[in-house]
């Protein structure tokens, strides 16, 4: 595990500029996306990329993110849901072991305030980060990757 989410720093960290990047004055924000990217990307908006994985469940279809980076085996998705509460990833967790994937237990735990779990199967990586957001309420971020690239 410890492999997969070194391999997704770097990407994550675009994933969270990106993010930021509305904020920058002076700068075409797709000039920014296209030098970071090389041109790889789906912009950032309030839906599921087209070519998110369909084996790796969604548990709601609230999006207020979604972002696509990247290309083939160094590809990763970024999704952003608002969820019910803290408990969401009690549920996020059952949906994605029913879909194949196992919790990696030597990565993350979870608290009142939220939880960060690591998942996987043969072909993904998956890291679910749930919090409650100061505008959104409870929302459950997951980040995806290709495994073994």
């Amino acid at each position: 595990m410890r492999t997969f989410t070194k391999r997704i720093a770097a990407p994550l960290a675009i994933v969270i500029s990106l993010s930021l990047a509305p904020a920058l004055s002076g700068c075409s924000v797709n000039d920014i996306i296209k030098g970071a990217s090389g041109g790889n990307v789906q912009l950032p908006g309030a839906s599921v990329p087209a070519d998110f994985p369909s084996e790796v469940p969604l548990l709601n279809n609230n999006v207020t993110y979604g972002l696509a980076i990247g290309k083939g085996s160094k590809k990763v998705w970024s999704v952003i849901l608002k969820v019910d509460g803290a408990s969401a990833i009690d549920d996020i967790t059952t949906q994605l072991e029913a879909a194949g994937f196992t919790k990696e237990t030597s990565y993350g735990g979870s608290t009142e305030d939220g939880a960060t779990f690591a998942f996987s199967n043969d072909t993904y990586g998956v890291i679910v980060i749930t919090a409650k957001d100061k505008k959104e309420g409870w929302i459950a971020s997951y980040t995806v990757a290709p495994k073994g690239s």
